[in-house]
């Protein structure tokens, strides 16, 4: 058990490590929600509380949905390529390269979402605690 935990920590900070180099992809995954929803706002006439209530729900949404599609396609094109092969050679299961990846995701979904909270709390007077 001590072994698997071991690789999961290593290949966590190796695909967190490829993650940061990929600068475009990262920015991509943190921004692009957050300015699409600050331009969404200032564009609603009223931007009565329901309506904005419902946008950043929406946006919310979005970004949980788009984050599983991705990881979860990535996964089954690493398995295409024949990757997740060789990787069970290097490793004691290939679960615990899904499960690094997966790791990798949570984080960038989590500091996505957290942003967007940050950025919806100074362009709101509303609370998304309610």
């Amino acid at each position: 058990m001590k072994i698997h935990v071991l690789q999961v920590k290593l290949y966590t900070t190796f695909f967190f490590k490829v993650a940061l180099a990929n600068k475009l992809n990262f920015l991509y995954t943190l921004l692009i929600p957050a300015v699409l929803l600050s331009l969404q706002l200032y564009s609603q006439p009223g931007n009565e509380e329901g309506v904005s209530h419902a946008i950043i729900y929406s946006w919310l949404a979005y970004m949980v949905i788009n984050h599983a599609l991705t990881h979860t396609f990535a996964v089954s094109i690493l398995r295409e390529q024949g990757y997740l092969k060789q990787y069970h050679t290097v490793v004691t299961s290939v679960y615990i390269f899904l499960i690094s990846e997966a790791l990798v995701g949570l984080f960038k979904l989590l500091a996505s979402t957290l942003m967007l909270l940050i950025l919806v709390s100074f362009l709101t007077p509303l609370s998304i605690t309610r």
